[in-house]
């Protein structure tokens, strides 16, 4: 494979981030639906980040292996809602079974918090029965941007909870893709006023699904949308790329 050189990359994310955060000032203005928007915007980058796989080295993941299910995931607002609008989507058991594991792990992830030791995460609440996401096409940008070349350093990780931060193998381009989506999406969000600080994804699910109306008020009125959840650092402190 023909090295990309540096600059390259550097311009793919400029252009890419830009466009993003252009595309989804200009959904949010025409369109009331915040999940909605952020449905468009996967959609878009989906397009992208399979042309990126086709020039860089095969990715190990595969549908039904689930070992970076496992990890704490932070998401901002408007994907926790997208997540929460595909769970409240389902009907009868599955329904049901998402709400209950999304409780569960929510009173993990505070149990955690409290005694400092956040180093193994629960099994994340939208996996089903054969370790596939329920939520795979809403999923947030933590979890698309998350890949690995090397199917065996995902197991070292899985079995060993101080491994789960340390970086895996990857693909240059798909990465530079996924974090020029995720940085142009957050700075859409901003453009219209509306709330970028990341969540602790199960955590703040827990209370959207107990009160989506108030959660989507607050963060429409520019408002911390989450009283609860766990938070992460504050916007400004949050590197755009990786």
């Amino acid at each position: 494979m023909i090295p990309v050189p540096e600059p390259l990359y550097a311009a793919l994310f400029r252009s890419l981030s830009e466009r993003e955060s252009a595309e989804t000032a200009a959904d949010l203005a025409s369109d009331p639906s915040v999940a909605e928007s952020v449905r468009r915007h996967y959609r878009r980058i989906d397009i992208v980040a399979e042309g990126a796989l086709r020039t860089s080295t095969a990715l190990a993941c595969q549908e039904g292996c689930s070992y970076c299910c496992h990890r704490w995931v932070m998401a901002s607002p408007a994907e926790v809602f997208t997540v929460g609008e595909a769970i409240l989507a389902t009907r009868g058991a599955e329904r049901r079974g998402f709400i209950e594991r999304v409780h569960h792990n929510a009173r993990r992830a505070r149990e955690a918090s409290a005694q400092g030791d956040l180093h193994r995460a629960p099994r994340c609440a939208l996996l089903d029965d054969d370790d596939r996401c329920g939520a795979y096409e809403q999923r947030p940008s933590q979890c698309r941007r998350h890949h690995s070349t090397d199917l065996d350093a995902c197991l070292s990780a899985y079995l060993d909870a101080f491994q789960a931060g340390q970086p895996f193998p990857s693909s240059r381009p798909y990465e530079t893709v996924g974090a020029a989506a995720e940085a142009g999406l957050m700075q859409g969000l901003r453009q219209r006023g509306l709330e970028t600080r990341r969540y602790e994804l199960q955590s703040a699910l827990s209370e959207y699904l107990e009160d989506a109306f108030g959660c989507v008020a607050r963060f429409v009125a520019g408002k911390p949308s989450f009283r609860h959840a766990m938070a992460g650092p504050s916007p400004a402190s949050c590197p755009e790329a990786a």
